[in-house]
């Protein structure tokens, strides 16, 4: 079959020499003349009919195999995703980072401290909702990782629950920090509360996540990780009331 869009111009060429040399040879006024000629001239419109048909089964192939690619390719890179986060999660301890620990020790510090349970909570909790969601592939983008986090690890754990990065426009500056999640109407529940425990692992204090004020075409499907004064003297949201929110307004 595959060999078909090669040898079918060939039979037309053939078919359509047989067709001059039958109007050539034979008289059209007589009744074989005019026979040979019409079948001749129908079997060349089926032949074209057929070639149509077959054309169209192979652009059909064409566009799975495609629809195969782009699913291998999703594949590949959510592995490969998964890859750099692993290796960049086992990075070995900076000198300064070992110090500091040993500092923090030496000011009492526990690593039962709440400040650091949380960051545990919320990595666990984001474990078992990607456990129930294990089919992950790229459907939101999202944008707003601040400085006070590793963005690349980040940015790494976010692509690896689905989401697309926006980077910052040359002429934008990186947000220091942040402190709100807002999410496109298209957004499901799930996804918006995996963005926020991937930020809150990493330290970065969720203070409020709400719908976008006001849904346009660029952000029915998006999510933007922000920091405003208004939210900044509330206490930062519980792992509880994320994981048990049925919704956020």
């Amino acid at each position: 079959m595959e060999s078909l869009p090669y040898v079918l111009p060939i039979v037309m060429l053939l078919f359509a020499a047989g067709t001059a040399v039958a109007v050539k040879m034979l008289s059209l006024k007589s009744i074989v003349g005019g026979i040979v000629v019409g079948i001749l001239s129908l079997f060349m419109i089926g032949i074209s009919i057929w070639m149509m048909l077959v054309s169209s089964g192979f652009e059909n192939k064409l566009a799975a195999k495609d629809v195969q690619l782009a699913e291998m390719n999703d594949w590949k890179y959510h592995h490969m995703d998964e890859m750099s986060l692993v290796i960049g999660q086992q990075r070995i301890p900076s000198d300064e980072d070992v110090a500091l620990v040993k500092k923090l020790k030496g000011y009492g510090w526990l690593t039962s401290h709440r400040a650091l349970a949380l960051l545990q909570e919320a990595h666990m909790a984001l474990e078992v909702m990607r456990s129930e969601n294990p089919n992950t592939r790229t459907r939101y983008l999202i944008k707003g990782v601040p400085e006070a986090a590793d963005r690349k690890l980040v940015e790494l754990g976010l692509r690896n629950i689905g989401f697309r990065i926006v980077p910052y426009k040359e002429q934008e500056v990186v947000p220091p920090n942040a402190n709100a999640l807002y999410y496109g109407q298209n957004v499901d529940l799930e996804s918006v509360k995996m963005a926020a425990l991937t930020l809150i692992q990493a330290g970065i204090e969720v203070k409020s996540i709400k719908p976008f004020p006001k849904p346009t075409r660029g952000n029915i499907r998006a999510i933007k990780i922000d920091w405003s004064k208004y939210f900044d003297t509330r206490q930062p949201m519980s792992i509880t009331s994320i994981v048990e929110s049925k919704g956020f307004n």
